[in-house]
This record gives structure tokens, sequence and C-alpha cells, in this order.
């Protein structure tokens, strides 16, 4: 976690309980931001494709708090397969996962999830830099207001 206020790195948060360092490396983990002020995290085993997803409750420079977010497990794609992101919006309750598919040209492919477990798979177009994972996040806007030029 960073200290804003030291301007240094603290001690490393704790990740949600119910895991040992085993789970986490047979796993991706990936963090989000949510909301202003909130982390998510999403946990996924590489061996049943289950994913896992967290939100803090509590920040503070020396001990964090997850709570887990109520979706049905969803199984039967491995999104994080190769580092990908994700993103979750409070308001419209989805979760969108990025990933790539790896074949003779590479594709950024997006996964969009609802509050039920319903999913779409969106083909994002081709990768321009096969190397890379694509990447989405989510738009916090703010309340300050831009100042117009007037020509």
């Amino acid at each position: 976690c960073f200290d804003f206020t030291r301007e240094r790195f603290g001690p490393r948060l704790p990740l949600p309980n119910g895991h040992t360092s085993r789970a986490y490396s047979d796993a991706t983990v990936t963090l989000s931001n949510f909301g202003e002020d909130q982390l998510a995290m999403l946990f996924q085993c590489k061996f049943t494709f289950w994913i896992k997803i967290w939100v803090t409750s509590k920040i503070e420079p020396e001990d964090a708090s997850f709570l887990p977010v109520n979706m049905i497990p969803l199984t039967g794609h491995q999104y994080l397969a190769d580092a990908g992101s994700f993103f979750m919006d409070e308001k419209t309750n989805i979760l969108v996962v990025s990933g790539k598919v790896v074949g003779y040209v590479p594709r950024c492919i997006a996964h969009v999830v609802g509050k039920m477990g319903h999913s779409i798979k969106v083909d994002a177009g081709e990768l321009s830099d096969p190397s890379c994972c694509p990447v989405v996040c989510s738009y916090v806007p703010s309340s300050v207001q831009i100042k117009q030029v007037l020509t």
C-alpha cells in the first residue's frame, strides 16, 4: 500500500481470508479500483476456473478488510489466462473481464457479466501488439469543472 502522506510504500496488506499461499500460487489474482476509494480483488483458480471477488470494506496504512461480492461463481472460462484486467460497476452491477485469445491472430476478448451470472463474450478485435495484454479500467467522473476557453 502506498502511503501518500509519507510518500513511501508501507507494509503489504493482507488479502482476503480463506486461501493459503499455495492457493494463490495456483491462481490468477488481480486488483482493480472500485468506486472512488475502494479496491476489488478477483481470484481465479487455474484448475477449476472458478472466480471469487472481494471488495475492500476498510483500507488503512497497516490494514485492509475485504467483503465477498455476492455473485454466482463463474465457471467455464479462464478469463485471466494471460494477465488481463477487470472492473466492476456498482451502479449497473456488471463485471467486465478482459483477456486475450492466442491463436494465428491474437485477439482481445472481453466478458461482460451481469449480477445473476449471465454473460456475453465480446471480440474487441485483433491485438496490435501480441506480446501485450488488453486492459480495461473504470472511469470515475469528477465534479471538478474544466475551464472552457471561448474563441
